[in-house]
């Protein structure tokens, strides 16, 4: 008999999900005798690159699947922190404008439901940033003293409500 999976996409967030303590860690506790919680996590990644190895990632060969012909009860989808990045600063390479970013999810979202019509799929909102502690430590060294990543840019990147999945907010 095959376990059902729940697969989580996304970028270091998510990667370091099953860190002790993390979320995915917890999902997988919870779940430890009706599923296997899948990680599928890439750091430094956003919408626009995670489009590019969605095929590699979940590859139609396989069903997407890992080679067992099920589609997963659940998938969630956590990216938005890196394409928040700020243009104008040190992390410029990574950051993705609203309306792309907009597209970016519908097209990740449309793979999935194309290929698993059944799965539901959860959309995790970027976190909020401690603007004060990205200047305070910054990833570089920062002369312009000013976050590269800012709440206003996270806001930015949330969608609308016009998607027809289920989207979970984060406080």
């Amino acid at each position: 008999m095959t376990r059902p999976k729940i697969y989580l996409f996304g970028d270091s967030i998510t990667e370091e999900s099953f860190s002790v303590g993390g979320w995915g860690a917890s999902l997988a506790h919870h779940f430890s005798r009706t599923a296997d919680v899948v990680l599928r996590g890439y750091s430094g990644y956003n919408t626009r690159w995670a489009l590019k190895v969605l095929e590699r990632v979940f590859p139609a060969s396989h069903g997407g699947d890992g080679g067992t012909g099920t589609a997963p009860i659940a998938l969630s989808v956590f990216f938005g922190a890196n394409d928040a990045c700020v243009p104008d600063r040190c992390s410029a390479f990574q950051h993705v404008p609203l309306h792309e970013y907009k597209q970016n999810l519908h097209s990740i979202v449309s793979f999935f439901k194309k290929r698993w019509p059944t799965t539901l799929v959860l959309l995790i909102t970027p976190p909020p940033i401690d603007e004060d502690a990205r200047c305070r430590y910054p990833y570089v060294e920062n002369p312009q003293g000013l976050p590269e990543r800012t709440n206003e840019a996270a806001v930015m990147v949330c969608i609308s409500r016009k998607a027809a999945i289920k989207l979970f907010l984060r406080k």
